[in-house]
């Protein structure tokens, strides 16, 4: 209720007071997290436990998380930069194109694909700890998502439509989301 007619706070909101700068507003924070996931994915061959269940957990989590963060970015932005390394602080680097959708979509869903194969199968959510139906419902999410979004962007005629994406295209995300829908169902 803060910020209603019913409650009021007792501190400012910067938004509602228009303090609220384009600079912080428009700050890509996921990209931070996605440099240190990036970071860890291209270590990997550092470590000496692989093949752990722990090291499988951590690995799983990583590509959980990345593809976490990129499709908040991708519901939010649209098309995005797809960066899979960390990058060097050096100025070619930091301006890269963005990358179609349908990139974008695709290797979110493989990354969600990786996750489901290193994260462990659980019963129950007790150890709060991200597992095989968690990204199995990501994945359904995401894949339903962006077939919906191409489906009816194509079907409206907007400039937003790729033409590049076809009916089969469309037609495989909602099969994808389907059966990740699906396994987690069954169990």
């Amino acid at each position: 209720d803060t910020q209603s007619d019913n409650m009021a706070s007792s501190s400012v909101s910067t938004r509602l007071s228009g303090e609220t700068t384009l600079s912080s507003a428009a700050k890509l924070t996921n990209y931070t997290a996605i440099r240190n996931l990036n970071f860890m994915l291209c270590n990997l061959g550092n470590c000496a436990e692989e093949g752990s269940p722990d090291y499988n957990q951590y690995v799983g989590e990583a590509y959980y998380f990345r593809a976490w963060y990129y499709y908040k970015m991708l519901v939010d932005y649209g098309p995005l930069t797809w960066v899979s390394t960390p990058l060097d602080p050096n100025e070619e680097e930091m301006h890269l194109s963005r990358d179609s959708r349908t990139v974008v979509a695709d290797s979110i869903l493989a990354d969600l694909d990786k996750a489901i194969d290193y994260l462990s199968e659980q019963d129950n959510c007790a150890s709060m700890r991200v597992h095989k139906d968690v990204a199995r419902a990501l994945k359904s999410e995401v894949a339903l998502f962006e077939g919906t979004w191409e489906k009816y962007h194509k079907a409206k005629g907007d400039k937003f439509y790729d033409p590049s994406v076809t009916d089969e295209k469309i037609k495989s995300y909602f099969t994808q989301a389907m059966g990740a829908a699906k396994e987690v169902m069954d169990r």
